[in-house]
């Protein structure tokens, strides 16, 4: 029994210090964001620099970021890439770079314009090389749908849309989560256990 005991307190040192969790955050582009638009306006590095995202597109106009008093309800307060005045606004990708790794990444991608369109989500690790890829046809509501991809070592992701009708989507409830690195203290906590372990064992106490 008492060989038990001491087992168990050995392993509950080392589930203390492995147990940390990930952390799962959600933009949803809300009005809470620094520098929360009333109309609209291209995303700025330094406004989401606190969320450890970094926004860049393909498109001219860059990101942009719709504001409470855009004409369409449910895209209010989402991104999408390109000018909102021109017909083909939405259409060209957008990249999300992470600071930290990111084991898992979702986008929902909605439009109002009755057509069919194609969200394309891609994860890429700091090679370069794609690791998940997921797409989803006929978005074609406000309502929107969910892309998700997985990999251990996801740097950056990219997503984008096709279109059938000429217009397209508008993004939002940008989802990642990332597994932090673990603190000292945990750390040093783990490596009391390995060597309390390693100690009782010599001992032939377990």
């Amino acid at each position: 029994m008492k060989k038990l005991i001491t087992l168990m307190f050995a392993e509950t040192i080392l589930l203390v210090a492995g147990g940390v969790n990930a952390a799962l955050t959600v933009l949803d582009f809300g009005p809470a964001l620094p520098g929360a638009p009333t109309g609209y306006k291209t995303i700025l590095t330094n406004q989401l620099a606190g969320y450890g995202v970094t926004f860049s597109t393909t498109d001219a106009s860059g990101v942009a970021w719709l504001g409470p008093t855009y004409p369409w309800a449910p895209a209010r307060y989402s991104i999408l890439a390109g000018d909102v005045h021109n017909a083909d606004f939405g259409i060209d990708p957008i990249r999300v770079d992470f600071s930290t790794n990111v084991t898992m990444a979702s986008i929902r991608g909605f439009n109002g314009g009755g057509d069919t369109d194609t969200i394309t989500l891609k994860a890429f690790n700091s090679s370069d090389t794609m690791v998940d890829t997921m797409s989803i046809t006929s978005v074609f509501d406000s309502v929107g749908h969910v892309a998700t991809v997985n990999a251990p070592d996801i740097s950056y992701i990219t997503f984008e849309v096709s279109v059938a009708g000429g217009h397209g989507l508008g993004f939002d409830d940008l989802t990642y989560e990332s597994t932090p690195i673990p603190a000292p203290g945990a750390i040093l906590l783990g490596s009391i256990g390995v060597g309390l372990v390693g100690y009782l064992r010599r001992q032939r106490h377990i």
